[in-house]
């Protein structure tokens, strides 16, 4: 050609200022250069750079490059010894970079992506550095107006047999939408799961924020028959609403503005024989209450059907992981019932026919088995307080109980125990301005002391309490344990609750 140098040993170059500087390097066009060991450079007015070495392989040293520099120096095709590929860019990071779109066409797989081996890194990645609105890293279309069934803008399968893993996954690291669906008149978001046996979700949403919600419906419409979250089954047993505490299962809220419009915080409607309507245990407010409004509203339009029903060894989990054994029934004026920081509140008398227990994983053998605890029962309502002393060097010790001990407690006892031997120890002063005296120990002596007294609170002062109660006429010959006294279960106040709730709603 011409004006061409092949400098360097054993190099080629070809065409019109095409350099070939680096040893066994050949240089092939116009304004081409190739200046590093074996690299080979085609085109017009490709990029020029320093290379590690002219004389040696390096890996991030360039192999091959085609230049379409039209106005100016430029590369289409970049190639490093390393493996790494650019198109439109000269310096590719990975083994194929492309500076631009990419557009596949193919019978079967337009674009794949594969990874191999250990690693959390992607078999596809899309990015985008876009700040606009809408911009997206990865976008799948659909571009038939007329779709097969299964067809899918973007399809993610995950073919393991495990319980891990995901077919789509998405993240944000703001506030923003992990996984956004928008449709017109479709569906959003549509989770299916098909197997047949075994625990499996169409949509699984998990929140680990104290604030957080693990799924979030939102019905913006100021009208019609619309719904935040619907939820539906097919299956005689199943449940159309699950819901267990821990933040919220479901959090539903009715604003309840319009006061000539009932509005629900949950609805739950059962048309089955015995079929549960409501079978729920999350966090269900109703707040700005217009004419009716309800933080749960569950209704049985069914024969026999039950709205709401909790009996025996039933679960309820009120934000958190409580259970509530018995039957709960509000009748002759409403219960309330407040869930609020607490497990579970209580704004009046709570009555349970069963025990009263707590239950935890069981310390020695926490993986098989529970431990069991039981509340202490008691004729008349009482709190008790306990604590340690120490003696002074005359054998006596002052016991300071909480400033509030006398405005709510009357009808105190008392009960004294020495550590360490034995002393005749007494109470030297009863309690007054909630504190009171021990004597009769030895000095240095530690003493444990426990005082009961019976509850005098505002609520108790007011209400009373009482140990043996009259049956309700509606309750005489009936009993919260017939088998316990001999009885059918026919006898049973549940059993006579469910016979009348029957007649009603054939009446109706």
């Amino acid at each position: 050609g011409s004006v061409t140098a092949a400098s360097g040993s054993q190099s080629t170059a070809w065409g019109f200022n095409s350099i070939a500087s680096g040893t066994s390097a050949t240089a092939w066009g116009e304004n081409t250069r190739a200046p590093s060991f074996a690299e080979t450079a085609f085109g017009y007015n490709n990029t020029s750079y320093i290379p590690l070495s002219a004389t040696e392989w390096r890996a991030s040293d360039r192999l091959f490059v085609i230049g379409n520099g039209f106005s100016g120096s430029s590369d289409a095709l970049v190639l490093l010894k390393n493996g790494n590929m650019g198109l439109n860019t000269s310096t590719p990071t990975q083994r194929l970079e492309v500076a631009g779109s990419i557009y596949g066409q193919s019978s079967n797989w337009a674009i794949r992506g594969l990874k191999t081996g250990s690693g959390s890194f992607p078999g596809v990645w899309g990015e985008t550095e876009s700040t606009s609105s809408n911009a997206t890293g990865v976008r799948g279309y659909v571009i038939s107006t007329t779709p097969g069934a299964g067809s899918a803008g973007v399809h993610g399968h995950n073919f393991g047999t495990g319980t891990a893993g995901n077919g789509v996954k998405g993240t944000h690291a703001g506030s923003g939408n992990g996984v956004f669906g928008e449709t017109v008149s479709g569906t959003g978001v549509r989770g299916n799961a098909t197997g047949t046996t075994n625990f499996n979700y169409g949509v699984y949403g998990q929140s680990p924020s104290i604030n957080g919600t693990g799924v979030f419906g939102h019905a913006t419409a100021a009208s019609g028959a619309t719904y935040g979250v619907e939820g539906r089954t097919f299956s005689p047993g199943g449940t159309a609403g699950r819901f267990d505490g821990g933040a919220y299962g479901i959090r539903a809220t009715a604003p309840g503005e319009d006061a000539d419009n009932d509005a629900y915080g949950v609805y739950a409607l059962s048309s089955g024989t015995y079929i549960l309507g409501a079978r729920y245990g999350g966090y269900f407010y109703a707040y700005n209450g217009g004419a009716h409004s309800y933080g749960i509203y569950a209704k049985a339009d069914g024969n026999s059907g039950i709205g709401g029903y909790f009996e025996g060894n039933v679960a309820a989990k009120f934000k958190g992981d409580v259970d509530i054994n018995g039957y709960f029934a509000a009748y002759d004026g409403p219960k309330a019932l407040l869930f609020s920081d607490w497990r579970v509140a209580v704004y009046g008398d709570f009555y349970v026919s069963g025990t009263k227990s707590f239950i935890i994983d069981h310390p020695h053998d926490p993986a098989n088995k529970y431990l069991v605890h039981y509340n202490l029962e008691s004729p008349e309502p009482f709190n008790l307080y306990r604590g340690t002393v120490v003696a002074d060097d005359k054998g006596s010790a002052l016991v300071t109980l909480p400033a509030y001990f006398e405005d709510i407690n009357i009808d105190f006892t008392y009960h004294l125990t020495p550590i360490g031997g034995w002393a005749p120890l007494y109470v030297a002063r009863k309690i007054q301005n909630n504190t009171f005296v021990i004597a009769g120990g030895e000095p240095g002596m530690e003493v444990s002391w426990q005082v009961t007294a019976t509850r005098n609170d505002a609520y108790v002062r007011e209400n009373g309490y009482q140990t043996e109660v009259a049956k309700p006429d509606e309750d005489i010959g009936t009993f919260l344990f017939p088998e316990g006294h001999g009885q059918p279960a026919e006898m049973g106040k549940v059993y006579k609750m469910r016979t009348e709730k029957d007649k009603k709603s054939s009446q109706q």
